[in-house]
């Protein structure tokens, strides 16, 4: 598909399986631009991918068996997450829930992170959860603190945000013990060292900074950013959980059902933390604060690891909400048919006929066939999905931002000696198209048409690099 992340992915697999550098992939990080992504990514899934790699070339079904395979994992250890919490089938329904997804199923062609990260989230939270058992408490644990530590690691080396299972054992911590304990306190300095390690060699945080303007403007406008971005997506993501109870027919069925399911979580949730407060609760709260604040929303599949969450406190606003066990068993009857007759529903509207392709399309091959032999390895490419470029012909590539000022764009071609701006298609980004479409038309003269077919045109940018361009009043 269009959407890019898997070829920055790639990159870095292919030079871990190569022995290149990690950071060296072609893509041209553009701080005027941030939601396309940071310069680097953490380097776990790319290790993964980096063995498929060694073994099966360059093979995106391979890949993408491996997603499926780490998704087919985690299913039986959130079932052990949850099961000493839940009683009798709803634990096996809550993993039917997850597993029988539409979404998911969506998401099988996606070579991105987001089910790897589900896998060691939730391993993460399974081995907090064991480590307080009390029988666990008073043992010396060394074993436990480098799994549990290697864990933590895992998760924040796929995506950043594992980073908060170590706030969630410290909170564990003080509320249990008032203290951090020596346990946590070793978990925490060897998982420390493997992050740090990962900063200084191989992808560092601090890109996502970019996004929330820092470095640029007042504090008053960071923080205008941060609060507008806010509400927006917690709108977002509203609208993004609602598409798992998508039926494929009736918008008001799957609007009543999303908010159904939403407010039993929120009852479970607020009668859990009332009894007591675990890594769940402390993760669900510290996750959702943290893509809710983010300036850039992730969509559906940001809410992966908060799925399972949200089943399991919808069980419980289940039991808080109705008192008699016959009648619990009646709503969790109901409530389970409902959802998987909605999966049902769905996958009766997908289509299951041949994958429609986005970069194997004729037009897309075409154009990457005449970079490839048209340009060089000097050459930079400007183009929406700009590691979908670098990844498909090993030029440099970036994208550019879209300011009110001309020479503002012009400045940033000189800055990265940008040579090739690409256009198309018009449906990728049609907002994009539209605004380089009338850029391309004030500057004939220094953007030259070298290439077209029915779905790009390229533009050689032919005005000195080394000057300003001469702009129209």
């Amino acid at each position: 598909m269009w959407g890019d992340d898997f070829g920055l992915y790639i990159l870095h697999a292919k030079n871990l399986a190569e022995g290149a550098t990690y950071r060296e992939t072609g893509y041209i990080f553009n701080p005027a631009y941030p939601a396309i992504g940071p310069q680097t990514y953490p380097p776990v899934f790319p290790l993964l991918l980096a063995a498929v790699y060694e073994f099966f070339g360059m093979n995106l079904t391979a890949m993408k068996v491996l997603v499926i395979l780490t998704f087919m994992l985690s299913l039986p250890i959130i079932f052990l997450l949850f099961r000493d919490d839940l009683p009798g089938p709803y634990p096996v329904a809550l993993v039917a829930m997850l597993a029988f997804s539409p979404s998911v199923w969506d998401f099988k062609d996606s070579v991105v992170s987001d089910l790897p990260f589900l896998l060691v989230v939730y391993a993460g939270l399974l081995l907090i959860q064991r480590a307080y058992r009390p029988e666990n408490v008073n043992q010396k644990r060394t074993r436990d603190v480098f799994l549990l530590a290697a864990t933590i690691y895992l998760a924040y080396g796929t995506r950043s945000l594992g980073f908060l299972l170590l706030p969630c054992l410290w909170i564990c911590d003080l509320i249990r013990f008032r203290r951090l304990t020596a346990f946590t306190v070793k978990v925490t300095g060897v998982a420390g060292v493997a992050i740090i390690a990962q900063n200084l060699f191989f992808h560092s945080d601090r890109s996502y900074l970019v996004a929330f303007g820092v470095g640029t403007g007042s504090d008053a406008t960071r923080l205008r950013l941060v609060l507008g971005a806010s509400l927006n997506n917690l709108l977002e993501y509203a609208r993004a959980f609602s598409d798992f109870l998508e039926n494929g027919y009736s918008k008001i069925l799957r609007v009543a059902l999303s908010l159904s399911i939403s407010g039993l979580a929120i009852a479970g949730y607020v009668a859990r933390v009332r009894n007591k407060i675990t890594q769940n609760e402390i993760f669900a709260a510290l996750y959702l604060a943290a893509i809710v604040v983010t300036p850039i929303s992730g969509g559906t599949r940001y809410l992966f690891p908060l799925l399972p969450l949200c089943f399991f406190y919808a069980f419980r606003g289940v039991q808080a909400v109705c008192r008699r066990e016959e009648v619990q068993s009646r709503v969790f009857v109901l409530m389970v048919g409902v959802i998987l007759a909605v999966y049902a529903a769905r996958y009766t509207t997908q289509d299951f006929g041949p994958i429609r392709e986005g970069l194997a399309k004729s037009e897309t091959r075409q154009l990457f066939d005449y970079l490839k032999t048209n340009t060089s390895n000097d050459d930079v490419l400007i183009f929406r999905k700009p590691r979908a470029i670098a990844f498909a012909t090993g030029r440099k590539s970036a994208a550019a931002h879209q300011p009110t000022d001309d020479h503002e764009l012009w400045s940033y071609f000189r800055q990265i000696r940008g040579t090739h701006l690409i256009l198309g298609p018009e449906d990728l980004d049609r907002d994009y198209y539209a605004y380089f479409r009338r850029f391309v038309g004030h500057y004939p003269g220094q953007l030259r048409e070298v290439y077209a077919n029915t779905d790009f045109k390229v533009y050689r940018i032919t005005g000195s690099l080394s000057r300003a361009v001469d702009l129209p009043h």
